[in-house]
């Protein structure tokens, strides 16, 4: 997820893609968010960018998938992943 209007549908759509926190979902630290408590955390700390701004619908959803190679293993191509999403999003954050 990246980009999340003024935050009303935040929890929503967290909740909704770590299919009510029984998946893992990774922030832009690289932190792994499992669980509502962690959920929850990710909207508290997410709230300050949500102070004026106008209520929107401008939330996104990304697949992206990489192929691995034989120069990959599982951590490098974890890596490489965070990177690109990194270089794609800039600024924003997202889980």
């Amino acid at each position: 997820m990246a980009s999340y209007g003024s935050g009303v549908r935040l929890g929503a759509m967290a909740t909704y893609v770590s299919r009510e926190g029984d998946l893992a979902l990774e922030n832009e630290r690289g932190e792994l968010l499992q669980g509502r408590a962690d959920l929850e955390r990710l909207h508290e700390e997410w709230s300050p960018l949500f102070l004026n701004r106008n209520e929107s619908r401008d939330i996104a959803g990304f697949s992206v998938e990489i192929e691995p190679t034989d120069q990959h293993d599982d951590e490098s191509l974890h890596r490489l992943v965070r990177h690109t999403l990194q270089v794609a999003f800039g600024e924003r954050r997202f889980a």
